[in-house]
């Protein structure tokens, strides 16, 4: 066993551990005086920094060099921007989780990762949602003292939980590889808990790709479409909208009626829009809710956020960056056309699948350090990517 391959072990696990907390400390994590999440960002920050050492020099494409663009440009108007409207906690905390987490986990993963080491990563995240859908059904039972009676563990939220089970679902039923058998048991298994979230961004998200995947997939997949289907309505009928709340999660969120989260979102599109007219360079990361309050007689405490990466960008980062992640997205699905389609290539597919699904929750929810997911599959798309071009260029050679 090389040292290069214990770093990249201790690296995935570490990364995974705080791409899953979300931050470098969490005081929930103390077990017998030593905090987890402490020890968990030491190994990752030793790990990460002997990997940046190893970057060769880079070779860029499209899509790569306009993701190197965005996170420059991100970086550098950050401080500028403060240096004219100020900075609070919040603001702080989620640059911190930017600059030191997401972007050095994304270049390590593009520049220095191998194929095993992107599939071992997916595992390893296959394997978080698979023990978060332990936890939830073994905490079933409580379902309904938790607030608003959505299913959550370890102190998470609802949302984040969903996702990781949806996450989870997309990883067993894309994978070629995995015995149909577990895929019928054990995604519907996942979505189900996923819906006693009550969160609609993840399972409507879901609900798209399965759509535009089975459009595409119908006759060749015919049979399981069929069977996935019917397992999926019966989920739907098995379980009751309207008084589901303390039996079953409040899965009742997710198919019936608009919430008040729904019109405040709202009110979140309508501030942000004046926002940009306003300031089309931005206010500066963390800044949204102090600027935007001007233009709603609804008052947002600092850690509020637009709910869309978009709006979230144009408002704290400038119109000009929004544009240049637009680019990057129209750059992401123009290649895909061209990688998605070969059946060899399923570890893209997946990659993707799961960047898009992470996309579209990206623009219903969410702030920059929870689309930390949308980046990291970003990232393993564009490696995987990579990786199976220089495959093909070696076996025409």
């Amino acid at each position: 066993m090389s040292l290069e391959y214990i770093i990249k072990f201790i690296f995935i696990f570490s990364s995974c551990g705080l791409i899953s907390i979300g931050y470098f400390f969490d005081e929930r994590l103390d077990f017998y005086g030593i905090n987890l999440s402490t020890v968990i960002s030491v190994f990752y920050s030793i790990s990460a920094f002997l990997l940046l050492l190893q970057i060769k020099p880079i070779k860029f494409t499209r899509p790569k060099f306009v993701l190197y663009l965005f996170y420059l440009l991100v970086l550098i108007s950050t401080p500028i921007l403060w240096s004219h409207f100020g900075l609070n906690e919040y603001g702080i905390r989620k640059f911190i989780t930017f600059s030191l987490l997401i972007v050095p986990i994304s270049v390590i993963i593009i520049e220095v990762f191998t194929k095993k080491d992107t599939v071992f990563m997916m595992w390893v995240l296959f394997f978080v949602a698979s023990l978060l859908l332990l936890l939830g059904i073994i905490n079933v039972e409580n379902v309904s003292s938790l607030r608003g009676g959505r299913m959550s563990v370890m102190g998470g939220g609802p949302i984040v939980f969903s996702r990781w089970l949806v996450i989870g679902s997309l990883i067993l039923f894309l994978h070629p590889n995995v015995n149909k058998i577990y895929k019928y048991l054990f995604v519907p298994l996942f979505i189900l808990f996923s819906l006693m979230a009550g969160s609609r961004g993840p399972i409507y998200s879901y609900a798209i790709i399965m759509i535009i995947y089975f459009v595409f997939t119908f006759r060749k997949n015919i049979l399981k479409v069929l069977v996935l289907s019917l397992l999926a309505l019966s989920v739907v009928f098995l379980i009751p909208v309207e008084n589901n709340k303390n039996e079953y999660g409040n899965t009742s969120r997710v198919v019936m009626g608009t919430s008040i989260g729904g019109y405040a979102r709202i009110d979140r599109i309508e501030r942000s829009i004046k926002l940009i007219a306003v300031s089309p360079f931005g206010v500066g990361t963390g800044n949204w809710a102090m600027e935007s309050n001007k233009f709603s007689l609804l008052s947002h405490r600092d850690k509020e956020y637009a709910h869309n990466i978009i709006l979230e960008l144009a408002n704290e980062s400038g119109i000009l960056i929004s544009i240049v992640f637009l680019i990057l997205v129209v750059l992401l699905f123009m290649s895909a056309f061209e990688v998605i389609r070969e059946k060899e290539r399923y570890l893209s597919r997946i990659f993707f699948v799961l960047f898009f699904f992470m996309l579209l929750n990206a623009l219903v929810s969410g702030d920059l350090m929870d689309d930390r997911f949308l980046f990291i599959f970003l990232s393993l798309y564009l490696s995987s990517v990579t990786l199976e071009n220089n495959l093909e260029k070696q076996l025409t050679k």
